[in-house]
């Protein structure tokens, strides 16, 4: 406690009631549910908790900054509050989370993680939510297919339902009507830490809805070609939304109609690549894994479809940009994103890498491992955009493009 340690946390500003400036700290893993309100000049203090400074050295640093003396009692005082929330990264926390993945682990379920707050928990409710995103369009609003194929695959977002639940219907009005799959390889975003470029679990998805029954065979059998296991990470798949919500969706347009089975692939970020300009072609986790996973597909014989649950760019304060987005800098990323599933369309996945390569990911395409590794492996001929959207924040600082998309 001599050198703490800030966990890597959100932090952003807040205002009370009254007008006067708050931090707030929150777990984005979600150790502790509970966000920690703070004066706005804790600010110095928790940027100095870095494992190097002493309370001692933060203790002088504020009086260089502020030009008054802190006494050591108020920063122990803060260093304790935010010990007991589980907010810096020591032994306390540590055994905590080693009890929260144990306990995980010996779980057969994966029990929905975000019912009640991105979408209704009563099942009841929720099919009356994912109902109204289908009917907000209307029947003519249904994708000109041109075609009789049917459908190998989509792309839709994995935003909050509340912000793009139409949209993601788009898709799976598509998948209802035009697939008679009864395997889902969905391919979502990982947003939390993870340890390789792909992570499996064997565990059934569990939602209002039911219990979606994973492969756990065929999961195996591509887990096992790595020889020791290691795409099998149950904790990554503990929290993370962008399966979560394809599982509801399936659930809600096959309700009686259909059994089908999922194999959850958590795909984490490319940005070293992206870096160095190398290609995911050139890594062999990435060519093993795609070769792997095409290969026992092949051999399963079953009907397959595949889903990228990605959202596109993200853009403006909340994600790093100096200035909230213009409608100018908008227009200019919505080109750049259609121009990118553009390549998509064509089944063209280092072309569709590229455009994002090209300007070393400035619009932060959170969709981009997922995608591409969809387009590597799909069986199709080519693909559509069915809808492309945004969502702004209420002052219209930032803002994240998402699509669905449909291939042949």
């Amino acid at each position: 406690m001599e050198y703490p340690r800030l966990r890597n946390v959100e932090i952003f500003p807040l205002k009370d009631e009254g007008g006067k400036p708050l931090i707030c700290l929150r777990d984005p893993l979600r150790f502790t549910e509970e966000a920690l309100l703070l004066p706005y000049h804790s600010i110095l203090i928790i940027s100095l908790l870095d494992g190097r400074h002493s309370l001692r050295d933060i203790q002088a640093e504020y009086m260089r900054k502020h030009g008054e003396l802190i006494y050591l009692d108020a920063i122990e005082k803060l260093i304790e509050e935010l010990n007991n929330r589980l907010l810096l990264d020591n032994e306390h926390f540590q055994e905590h989370r080693r009890r929260i993945e144990e306990d995980f682990s010996r779980s057969p379920v994966r029990a929905a993680a975000h019912a009640g707050m991105s979408y209704e928990a009563d099942p009841e409710k929720l099919r009356s939510q994912l109902e109204g995103f289908f009917l907000s369009f209307g029947e003519s609003n249904g994708a000109d297919r041109g075609s009789t194929k049917p459908v190998k695959g989509v792309v839709a977002p994995h935003i909050d339902l509340k912000a793009g639940g139409p949209c993601f219907a788009y898709a799976y009005r598509e998948i209802k009507r035009w697939t008679h799959a009864d395997l889902f390889v969905i391919f979502g975003t990982s947003h939390y830490e993870a340890e390789g470029l792909y992570s499996l679990t064997p565990k059934d998805y569990e939602t209002p809805l039911g219990i979606v029954r994973t492969d756990k065979e065929l999961v195996n059998k591509v887990a096992k070609s790595q020889g020791d296991g290691s795409l099998l990470r149950d904790s990554a798949h503990r929290l993370e939304h962008s399966i979560e919500f394809q599982v509801i969706f399936l659930q809600h347009i096959f309700a009686g109609e259909r059994e089908f089975s999922i194999v959850p692939v958590l795909c984490s970020s490319f940005h070293e690549m992206i870096i160095s300009g190398a290609s995911p072609a050139e890594n062999p986790s990435v060519s093993g894994f795609v070769e792997t996973l095409k290969d026992t597909l092949s051999s399963s014989k079953r009907e397959t479809c595949m889903i990228a649950g990605a959202d596109l760019s993200h853009i403006g304060l909340r994600y790093g940009d100096p200035f909230p987005p213009s409608l100018g800098f908008l227009k200019e990323v919505e080109a750049e994103d259609l121009s990118m599933l553009k390549c998509a369309g064509n089944i063209d996945a280092e072309g569709f890498y590229r455009s994002v390569q090209r300007d070393r990911d400035r619009r932060r395409i959170c969709g981009l491992t997922p995608i591409y590794t969809l387009l590597k492996v799909i069986e199709a001929e080519r693909g559509k955009v069915l809808k492309y959207d945004w969502w702004k924040d209420v002052n219209d600082s930032s803002a994240v493009s998402f699509t669905s998309m449909v291939f042949y």
